[in-house]
């Protein structure tokens, strides 16, 4: 017997949203922007939370231009982005935790008939090895990190529409601004969830609802539809 259609489309941030990672990840590139161009760690630091959420390319040469006052070369970035992401499966996997009601969050909304899709701004080859070995993958449709021309936002809410229909209601779960602003230019329903980021904050950022936790996404489901 083929399993049930899905019913609705979910797209799911990875850091603050499923898994307890981006303060890791910002000591780290604190200590690799130290060590290859001397910045100050702390001002690395500021940047990074400052800029979080977008893809790595533009991240870092935001980083960049805050702290050594010019962008990384495409000679430097690739080298750069190699060492940051084996930094961050090592510290995560060492240190990292699921946020508090992930797996149960996940298993709820795959019983209520959701299809389920990882999207964010890391890398896939730093992302994908961490899902695995914290149980999300064996939960989720799809896995999707950001590279040039497949980034989170309209790029990967395009591909999920391409695999579950036109159709078929969708929403994107962040746990910051920058979540709700990449959920309103794909043309789907933010919703926002606590921790890093206040209730009133998401909301002015465009949420169209805020949780505290993962399974509160259930209930909201039938109610959800795409900003005007």
């Amino acid at each position: 017997m083929s399993p049930p259609l899905p019913t609705f489309a979910v797209l799911l941030d990875w850091d603050g949203t499923l898994i307890e990672s981006l303060p890791l990840k910002i000591e780290n590139a604190g200590r690799l922007f130290e060590a290859r161009y001397g910045a100050s760690a702390a001002d690395v630091r500021a940047s990074y939370a400052k800029h979080s959420g977008i893809p790595r390319r533009q991240l870092f040469d935001r980083i960049a231009e805050d702290t050594i006052g010019r962008t990384l070369t495409d000679d430097e970035f690739p080298s750069m982005s190699e060492a940051f992401s084996a930094g961050n499966r090592a510290i995560v996997i060492e240190k990292g935790h699921l946020r508090g009601g992930t797996l149960a969050g996940l298993k709820a909304l795959r019983e209520a008939g959701c299809a389920l899709f990882v999207s964010t701004s890391a890398a896939q080859d730093e992302m994908e090895p961490l899902a695995h070995h914290f149980g999300i993958a064996a939960l989720c449709d799809g896995l999707f990190g950001s590279r040039p021309g497949f980034s989170k936002g309209p790029e990967h809410a395009a591909h999920v529409r391409s695999m579950v229909g036109e159709d078929l209601p969708m929403a994107h779960i962040g746990d910051d601004e920058s979540d709700m602003h990449l959920a309103r230019a794909a043309g789907i329903a933010g919703i926002g969830i606590t921790g890093t980021r206040t209730r009133d904050e998401l909301t002015r950022a465009g949420a169209v609802a805020v949780v505290d936790a993962l399974p509160d996404v259930v209930d909201l489901l039938p109610r959800m539809k795409a900003p005007r």
